[in-house]
């Protein structure tokens, strides 16, 4: 009897958390990333900007790092890949809101760029210029297929 009550435990586990134990499958190129997205697969990306360079100081890598599940996306006859993220948020400093506007362009060639506009709130002008950041496919900006 005990065993039948962990056997239908561990069946109700499994029904409630199914993905638990699936790992995330890298996907290390544009084809596959497209072909993912295109068959309605679950696709996360996840920048590591130390591993980019910014657009106006090559030398210069980013310091942060994040990631986002990929909602819509935009393939261009070329197959290059468009996708972004916006959302509200607090300045570090003196804890006032802003609107960022993160901006993922992603080409045939395995490079992407990143680019982030911070907007004051509730006014919606930007504040500075726009962050960009080149990157690398499997470096920089990661892709994984869960």
């Amino acid at each position: 009897m005990f065993k039948s009550i962990v056997f239908a435990s561990g069946l109700a586990f499994m029904a409630i958390f199914p993905r638990v134990a699936d790992a995330a499958t890298a996907l290390t190129t544009l084809p596959d990333i497209n072909a993912a997205l295109k068959s309605g697969a679950s696709v996360n990306s996840v920048v590591d900007l130390t591993k980019c360079t910014s657009a106006t100081d090559p030398k210069k890598t980013g310091t942060m790092q994040g990631g986002l599940r990929i909602s819509s996306f935009l393939i261009r006859p070329d197959q290059s890949l468009s996708f972004s993220d916006d959302h509200f948020t607090l300045t570090t400093k003196d804890k006032k809101p802003i609107y960022q506007f993160l901006r993922y362009q992603v080409k045939p060639d395995n490079s992407a760029t990143f680019s982030m506009t911070t907007m004051e709130m509730p006014e919606m002008r930007a504040m500075g210029d726009a962050l960009t950041y080149h990157c690398k496919i499997g470096e920089g900006l990661q892709f994984f297929e869960q």
